[in-house]
């Protein structure tokens, strides 16, 4: 299986803003990609208590200090937003926002 394949499991179901997984069907790839990647941006800026501008797209999830435990925390609501079932290591693969959008996204097509 590679490494696309054996961090989603399949699963066609994805496109609402409550829940992008209501939506995906009818989702763009370009479109699929600034939702996720202004999801993770919303997601650290909250998280981490700053601006959404303060969020460098290219700085790894270890800069911004996210231990194991948040790292979870970042896959298990994803899961949720996205309605599909995500790797616990998704975060060590793609270890930015930036690398991390691109393969989801590239999940839609």
């Amino acid at each position: 299986m590679d490494r696309q394949n054996s961090a989603l499991v399949e699963d066609k179901a994805f496109v609402t803003d409550k829940t992008l997984s209501d939506q995906i069907e009818t989702l763009q790839p370009d479109n699929a990609h600034e939702k996720i990647q202004d999801w993770l941006i919303s997601y650290l800026a909250e998280l981490l208590d700053l601006e959404h501008d303060e969020i460098d797209i290219k700085r790894t999830f270890e800069h911004y200090g996210l231990d194991s435990a948040a790292a979870a925390g970042l896959i298990g609501d994803m899961e949720t937003w996205l309605g599909k079932k995500l790797a616990p290591t998704l975060l060590y693969n793609y270890p930015n926002i930036k690398t991390l959008t691109e393969f989801l996204a590239g999940t839609i097509r």
